[in-house]
């Protein structure tokens, strides 16, 4: 009579192990087979880039590198203008009391009644009295001292002048951005005036000299009452005219910025 294995025999045959999909158990002395590592488990195989992925990546980030000049440059649309501050220095303190002093000095002698004593006052006011609204209205005048844009620089012209007398400067004019100094006597010393020259390119070839103090159409000279320093105005001239070249002829000392 034959015997039948039922369900348990058969687990335990190799039944129970095998359900759970793991490989049955060996006698002693026989090698276990090696295991295998699960597809999943395994990176991915490294493939060589092709030469034409090498240099679409490479376009791919020059083109990344242009979007963002472009950006920037959009940003910089809006003009970087350059005004008076109010601000007491002893410059303005000393020029305020003596227009005050020498200006009350001519009211005075105009009084006096003689032709003398009139001809000198009506000098003194002219002279102190405009020298002092001068420096007042420059100060208090809505109007800025530079104005820089995507187009050029423009120098408006100060109060109450009207804006038609407004010098402007195209970039592809300006050869380039020169800070100077001019030593000028004074108390039996010297002070130094500092001045911005935009040279236009018809004077990039002549020798250097120094910005007159009354006629510069090109020029600024640099004071403190500014809102912005000089490193300021170089660093906006090179965003919109980058490479512009910038000559830094300034002597240290005096009131320079």
């Amino acid at each position: 009579m034959t015997a039948v294995a039922g369900p348990a025999a058969r687990r335990g045959t190799g039944g129970s192990e095998g359900a759970r999909g793991l490989p049955a158990a060996r006698g002693p002395g026989l090698p276990s087979p090696p295991l295998r590592r699960h597809p999943r488990s395994a990176g991915p195989p490294a493939v060589a880039e092709s030469p034409s992925e090498t240099l679409r990546a490479a376009l791919t980030r020059d083109a990344e590198r242009r979007t963002t000049y472009a950006g920037a440059m959009a940003g910089a649309t809006a003009p970087f203008v350059l005004t008076n501050r109010f601000r007491v220095t002893w410059e303005g303190a000393w020029l305020a009391v003596a227009c005050t002093v020498f200006t009350g000095t001519g009211i005075a002698l105009m009084l006096r009644g003689s032709l003398l004593d009139v001809v000198m006052g009506l000098l003194a006011v002219v002279f102190f009295g405009g020298a002092g609204i001068g420096s007042i209205a420059r100060l208090l005048s809505p109007r800025p001292v530079l104005v820089l844009d995507s187009q050029g620089a423009r120098f408006p012209a100060p109060w109450p002048r009207s804006a038609r007398e407004d010098i402007f400067l195209a970039w592809e004019d300006i050869a380039l951005l020169r800070a100077c100094t001019q030593v000028v006597p004074h108390r039996g010393g010297t002070v130094n005036m500092h001045y911005l020259d935009l040279v236009p390119t018809r004077e990039a070839d002549r020798p250097f000299r120094t910005p007159p103090p009354w006629g510069a159409d090109h020029a600024v000279r640099v004071r403190p009452t500014w809102d912005h320093s000089l490193d300021e105005i170089v660093a906006a001239a090179h965003v919109y005219r980058p490479g512009l070249p910038f000559d830094d002829r300034r002597k240290p000392g005096g009131d320079r910025v």
